[in-house]
């Protein structure tokens, strides 16, 4: 738990750049909050290994419920009022999948009011319930709650109670994240604060007196080691709740990231705020746990921590992070032990002000035999295994920053090309490096040009082209964003040829030519873009005759001046000298690979698809009549359509329709036939319900995969248990 009396620190200003931490799968991590304090027993603190037999999660399986008759016979011995509470938990479900897998419209444990707990941990013995939880974070209080609910699908099936527990440690996950950005912007204040390294001595290491352990005092460093527990994820989990083991290990998957799925496709139907986005962001794409040893992980370090931009001068200042104090304060508990267990002869030689010395301390207390859980140091094994692990961390935290450091002075020469349409030419002399920075990394100027160079030429957002001289080898770069390339073309009649060149320089193999393209028919910024297209394609008719007047001016050059005057004087006489044809070298290597490419713009598509057979999927239903009885549907009856529609996410059933009107001026058959002969084509009708009950669905949401599986589990978990749910349920699953 955060301590409340912690001020909200501003959010650091952030000029990241992610991709060299991506590389790093290894990367460094820091370490979450806890609330143990000395009062608890020190043996709690391993509890977490309780879980190890959870480990991926694969043990846990669901099965169908009992039916409702069986149920019923169940609860014969209780209250009559029971089914109530049954009832209502069965609408949490249906509403839950309504509203697109929303766990707060599950039924609370508390809110029942015939079902106690006993009660609901009996039935839940006997399948007709499933008891579950998620954390949820109340922006009120600003803090995680627990909460506690009751699943039963009215489908009974395994497979619909599994999509409300994965949605549930989603949910959690979710919480637990604006946990994490709050404690983000408390560890940001005590590092601009300098007091780090005394927070978590406070937060992690009190004694059963409740005031803060002294490392540097032998008598209190078995103790220490005992509550090195306290720094896992894990551990601050179970000091906060008691969680079902499936959930545990649920959300230790999802923030571990350990199937891969990225958090953008995980927290996909879920609203992400903007505190939660951050924290995501500042891991750069990567897992927001880090695994130091079987369940005992560490949170992420935030890219923000790898320097400070609250400075004087614009360029950022490295900053010692948490993961750094963190070692700092392993390396002196190590030394400090390492003084306690050897004889005086041999800790006078212990090193006792550098951490280069780390690895020494780890590996002496490695060899060391009495330095063990039997030696009377409980919890060794663990120390040394975390210290070996963020040891190796804080390293690739090191290379990280250099990264950062290095990403930001490229950045800052890249800003010269911000709104231009012409290349901008970047020397090794006019190389802006911070000085400071350049003395921190440890790298000469020509190397960080080199490094600048690589990145250009990989950036495909860029176009560049190199300047060479002779015996000197690359002197520069010509530099220009990708995007304002045609821009500048169409700008710069003078610099047409070194832009198509500097394009097929990049990788572009067509040149300027690979910029016209056909700008489709429903594009909602068509006129802009068709008029862009017919001014760069004028431009490249320009520069193409400019071309050929240059190629024939050097024709003329080349043959001297009697054979000029000899063919001025046959063209008086009407004789014209034969020209060779002309050439366009650039075209002519294109138009040999790529079948006239530069002609695309004028491409039939038609003429493209008559040449294919696309397999479609058969609809369901039926939309449109012929066009001679196109019907505009009228405000009144749009806005009731609409109404049902937003009420039902998509399903449109007519008797809603017209009873949403309240007039008898419109019956079913007549705003049938409107939705079926809509002039715009918007509505399909699924005519196969027809006599159980009539129904439209919008157009595009026939091929919207989540839409349909979305609609089937609500249809098959309504508690309404309606002919036509089912049969429209059996229609959309042959959609799929």
């Amino acid at each position: 738990m955060i301590p409340s009396e912690e001020p909200a620190s501003e959010q650091l200003q952030r000029d990241t750049q992610t991709n060299s931490l991506a590389n790093e799968d290894s990367q460094e991590s820091h370490f979450p909050d806890s609330t143990k304090t000395g009062s608890e027993d020190a043996n709690e603190s391993s509890s977490s290994k309780n879980f190890a037999t959870f480990n991926d999660g694969n043990q846990f399986t669901d099965e169908d419920l009992v039916t409702e008759p069986e149920l019923k016979t169940l609860i014969l011995q209780y209250n009559p009022n029971v089914m109530k509470d049954i009832i209502k938990i069965e609408k949490g479900v249906e509403n839950f999948f309504l509203f697109n897998g929303a766990v707060y419209a599950l039924s609370k444990a508390e809110e029942l009011v015939y079902l106690n707990n006993e009660t609901l941990d009996i039935l839940a013995s006997k399948k007709a319930i499933v008891r579950f939880q998620y954390i949820d974070y109340s922006d009120e209080i600003q803090d995680l709650i627990l909460r506690n609910v009751v699943i039963r699908p009215v489908g009974l099936k395994a497979d619909m109670i599994k999509k409300v527990k994965i949605a549930c440690m989603r949910a959690s996950a979710l919480s637990l994240i604006m946990h994490i950005s709050k404690r983000d912007q408390i560890i940001a204040d005590r590092i601009k604060s300098n007091d780090l390294s005394h927070w978590i001595m406070n937060q992690y290491f009190i004694s059963e007196s409740g005031t803060v352990m002294d490392v540097n005092n032998p008598k209190q460093l078995p103790a220490i080691i005992k509550k090195i527990d306290n720094l896992s994820f894990e551990s601050f989990l179970e000091s906060r709740f008691k969680l079902f083991p499936e959930l545990f290990v649920g959300i230790l998957n999802i923030l571990g990231k350990r199937s891969g799925e990225p958090y953008i496709e995980t927290f996909s139907s879920m609203e992400v705020k903007e505190p939660a986005h951050k924290v995501i962001q500042a891991r750069g794409g990567l897992s927001i746990l880090v695994e130091a040893a079987p369940y005992f992980s560490f949170i992420r370090t935030a890219i923000h921590e790898l320097a400070s931009t609250e400075t004087d001068s614009h360029a950022p200042k490295p900053v010692r992070s948490e993961l750094e104090t963190i070692v700092d304060l392993f390396g002196l508990i190590a030394r400090n032990i390492l003084i306690d267990i050897l004889p005086p002869e041999q800790n006078q030689s212990i090193d006792r002000n550098s951490a280069n010395n780390f690895p020494s301390y780890l590996e002496e207390l490695e060899k060391h035999p009495s330095f063990s859980s039997s030696g009377g140091w409980d919890g060794a094994e663990t120390f040394l295994t975390i210290f070996r692990s963020i040891i190796q961390k804080s390293t690739t935290l090191s290379e990280a920053r250099n990264e950062y450091l290095i990403e930001f002075i490229l950045k800052e020469n890249l800003k010269s090309l911000n709104m231009k349409f012409e290349p901008v030419l970047i020397r090794y002399d006019e190389f802006n490096v911070d000085l400071t920075l350049q003395e921190i990394l440890g790298i000469e100027k020509k190397t960080l040009f080199s490094k600048f160079l690589d990145r250009c030429k990989t950036n495909p957002e860029l176009i560049y082209k190199l300047e060479r001289r002779a015996n000197h080898g690359i002197y520069g770069i010509q530099l220009l964003f990708r995007e304002n390339l045609p821009n500048g073309f169409i700008e710069n009649r003078k610099k047409r040829n070194l832009l198509h060149s500097m394009a097929r320089e990049s990788g572009i193999k067509n040149g300027i030519y690979e910029f016209l393209a056909e700008v489709p028919l429903n594009h909602p910024d068509r006129v802009r873009l068709v008029q862009e297209q017919l001014k760069l394609s004028k431009s490249i008719s320009e520069w193409e005759k400019d071309q050929e007047e240059e190629r024939i001016r050097k024709e003329n050059e080349a043959k001297g001046l009697i054979k000029r005057f000899l063919e001025w004087l046959l063209s008086l006489f009407g004789i014209a000298a034969s020209v060779s044809a002309r050439r366009d070298d650039d075209r002519s290597d294109d138009n040999s690979s790529n079948g006239s490419k530069d002609k695309t713009y004028n491409r039939n598509p038609k003429s493209d698809k008559s040449n294919e057979t696309v397999a479609q999927k058969k609809s369901v239903g039926v939309y449109g009549g012929p066009k001679e009885r196109e019907i505009s549907i009228p405000t009144a009856v749009q806005k009731a359509i609409d109404f049902v529609d937003r009420s039902n996410r998509g399903i449109i059933w007519l008797d809603d329709v017209v009873s949403a009107m309240r007039s008898s001026q419109y019956t079913l058959t007549k705003v049938s036939d409107m939705m079926f002969y809509d002039k715009q084509r918007r509505y399909i009708e699924i005519r196969a319900l027809n006599d159980i009950r009539h129904v439209f669905i919008r157009k595009e949401l026939e091929s919207d995969i989540d839409w349909i599986n979305n609609s089937i589990d609500y249809l098959d978990n309504s508690t309404s248990r309606n002919p036509e749910f089912q049969a429209l349920s059996q229609q959309l699953k042959k959609l799929l």
